[in-house]
């Protein structure tokens, strides 16, 4: 991963951590760094396209 990226996944796990109406257990991730549950993938999906064309305006 690059560092935009990094941003990213550090930016996504925190709005996570910090929404009361998610809990914490979706940020389980097999040992490739992948997130276990599918929800999360897509929501992560999701959350980096925004992120994507945020930082292209």
């Amino acid at each position: 991963m690059n560092n935009n990226s990094d941003l990213c996944r550090k930016e996504f796990e925190k709005f996570i951590t910090d929404s009361p109406q998610f809990d914490s257990n979706l940020l389980v991730k097999y040992k490739s760094g992948e997130y276990f549950s599918s929800y999360t993938k897509k929501y992560f999906q999701l959350f980096s396209a925004g992120w994507r064309a945020r930082n292209v305006q």
